[in-house]
């Protein structure tokens, strides 16, 4: 303790405390708690003897523990510390961090990693000190991140996405050095990457992040060979990849077009680009073929049975599918009758089983060819033409029945209008190829009768049995 012993009077006086050397100061340090005196002597006077007690020291106060959250990282200063006290004398308690304000609350805020000296004053005089730690954090760690591999392999459309368990108002960056908010990173190349993550604390993080090789980009065709040997109306078509895609063909132009015409049987190179992928690109060897054996030809369907002498009518733009603009050339029949001014259409009377030939040419110069045969029907019958065109022209000029070796004679062939007037009659027995036919004349001056339909009536012998045949005649003028 420090005992102060009053001072007074005019004269000088001198103080001893317990028996030792007197002074001159009346304030005494360093005694111990319990009983002492104190002798004050004054010059020309008694002395006098003074009794005191130095109180007992009361204890400092006694730390239990410090509880300690560690700061995020070296940089964060989201540390904190807490004193509890095991003990203390009573009063007032006061804190201090490092010498600084005391406070009433034991905790600290706000502390970066290091060491920390707390003060405790406890009754206004009674102090301990203890040294505390804040250590560094582990810092947040970043999830997984998201990852897309680029739209095809070589290209720059691979992406990194931060992932979603990451502390909110995280900042990243691919390079360590330039961070923003949240982003998604793209037109990247396939990879490994780091990226970095720094909390809003301060604190950086890192996971590593590999975006896959994008797939090769494989093009897919369809190829049509030239229609004969030596022409260039082949095709090859490309299968759409995607909307922003362009086509080429060997050195030419880019476009969205992905048919290309008029090619010849060898092998090209096809290209393709993606505009929104830089170097997403494919190419394709694209073998157009030579023709095979069946190029060239015309399929007219066939074979087709046809009653013995009856006309049967071929139009091969319709057989074909090929359409009016092609023209067709016919062949192997003799006596065809065109029945239009271009003789696209004509009409053929086989009188045994035949083959027609067609023949025409494609725009880009293949001759086509096909035949049709014509299965004449042959039974024991008489067969009336249903048409004849007496014109002049040579063909068709005559109209007569044509009959089966199974008839043995015409009795009688008739031919009446539509008004039942008779026009022409012969009369036999006569054999079949001896009969000679109506030539559309009538009346005795044999003045040319009306283009229309006639009735023809015909009796004849047929293996030994007399039939009567009838049927209607056009009279083509």
């Amino acid at each position: 303790g420090t005992p102060t012993v009053p001072a007074g009077g005019a004269a000088a006086r001198t103080y001893a405390v317990d028996g030792g050397p007197p002074q001159a100061s009346n304030v005494f340090a360093g005694l111990a708690p319990g009983p002492h005196f104190v002798d004050v002597d004054e010059v020309g006077a008694c002395g006098v003897r003074l009794d005191f007690r130095v109180p007992e020291v009361p204890p400092a106060p006694a730390l239990a523990e410090s509880r300690v959250r560690p700061a995020s990282c070296d940089v964060a200063d989201d540390g904190s510390l807490e004193v509890v006290l095991a003990s203390s004398p009573p009063g007032e308690r006061l804190f201090a961090l490092d010498g600084g304000r005391p406070q009433a609350e034991p905790t600290f805020g706000g502390l970066s990693a290091g060491r920390y000296t707390v003060s405790v004053t406890a009754g206004g005089s009674c102090a301990a000190t203890v040294a505390v730690l804040v250590p560094v954090g582990d810092g947040a760690p970043l999830d997984s991140p998201a990852v897309a591999a680029p739209t095809c392999a070589g290209s720059l459309t691979g992406q990194i996405a931060p992932g979603p368990g990451d502390e909110p108002g995280t900042a990243y960056s691919l390079d360590g050095i330039d961070y923003t908010g949240g982003p998604v990173f793209r037109d990247l190349e396939a990879g490994a990457y780091t990226l970095y993550g720094r909390s809003p604390e301060g604190c950086i993080s890192q996971v590593r992040a590999v975006v896959p090789r994008g797939a090769p980009l494989d093009l897919e065709v369809d190829v049509t060979p030239p229609g004969c040997i030596g022409a260039e109306d082949g095709r090859i078509e490309v299968a759409e990849v995607g909307r922003t895609f362009e086509y080429a063909l060997e050195e030419g132009d880019f476009g969205t077009e992905r048919t290309f015409d008029g090619l010849g049987a060898r092998t090209y190179t096809v290209y393709a680009r993606d505009l929104a992928a830089p170097f997403c690109e494919g190419e394709a060897e694209v073998t157009v073929p030579t023709p095979g054996q069946d190029a060239g030809r015309l399929d007219l369907g066939g074979p087709v049975r046809i009653a013995y002498g009856v006309p049967y009518t071929v139009d091969a733009a319709s057989l074909t599918g090929l359409g009016t603009s092609y023209e067709f050339e016919y062949g192997g029949l003799e006596g065809a009758e065109c029945l239009d001014a271009e003789c696209q259409t004509i009409a053929v009377t086989p009188l045994e089983t035949s083959t027609l030939t067609v023949r025409t040419v494609s725009p880009a110069g293949c001759v086509l060819t096909g035949e049709l045969v014509l299965e004449v029907v042959i039974d024991d019958g008489v067969y009336l033409p249903t048409a004849f065109s007496p014109n002049g022209d040579g063909v068709h000029e005559v109209w007569r029945p044509r009959v089966t070796p199974a008839v043995t004679a015409l009795y009688s062939v008739r031919i009446f209008d539509r008004r039942g007037a008779q026009v022409y009659v012969e009369t036999g027995p006569v054999p079949a190829d001896e009969l000679r036919g109506w030539n559309g004349l009538v009346g005795e001056d044999d003045e040319e009768a009306e283009g229309g339909v006639y009735v023809a009536v015909v009796e004849a012998e047929v293996a030994g049995v007399r039939r009567v045949v009838t049927g209607d005649v056009a009279l083509v003028r």
